[in-house]
């Protein structure tokens, strides 16, 4: 299953440790950094990226709760029958650093991984994964 990682420019290592981890538990991520190349559209490998992928993560952090980006993609992917019930917020930090208005007010309603730690992160890619697992699309779809 690809899975579209949203997240802020400020945050491309984290994302790529969060493609690693998913990669080894069998999923395809798609980070735009790692599928980018010269020539290419930015825009246009994007959309391509959004229309192709059937799940997505979405890393909340300081640094991209506020993304006018990360918030197009959620909106894009939650509005997409493709991507039903296969968009995963995931909280990194503490929710004294992300403040009391970082989510988005389309997933106040929906569950989040949360991890505040190196060890709290695998756990909780983990549990996107097992869930990911449990609702894979079916190809009549």
């Amino acid at each position: 299953m690809r899975v579209f990682i949203s997240h802020s420019v400020e945050d491309t290592a984290l994302a790529r440790d969060v493609a690693q981890s998913l990669a080894a538990k069998g999923l395809s991520p798609w980070l735009l950094e790692e599928n980018l190349f010269l020539g290419d559209n930015p825009a246009a490998a994007h959309a391509r990226a959004l229309e192709e992928s059937q799940a997505m993560v979405a890393l909340i952090t300081p640094s991209s709760a506020h993304s006018p980006w990360v918030r197009h993609e959620l909106g894009y992917a939650l509005s997409n029958r493709g991507y039903k019930g296969r968009v995963i917020p995931l909280v990194v930090g503490s929710p004294q650093e992300l403040g009391p208005d970082a989510f988005p007010w389309v997933l106040k309603a929906v569950q989040v991984a949360r991890a505040s730690s190196r060890a709290e992160l695998e756990r909780a890619v983990r549990s996107i994964a097992d869930a990911l697992a449990l609702n894979t699309p079916s190809e009549a779809a």
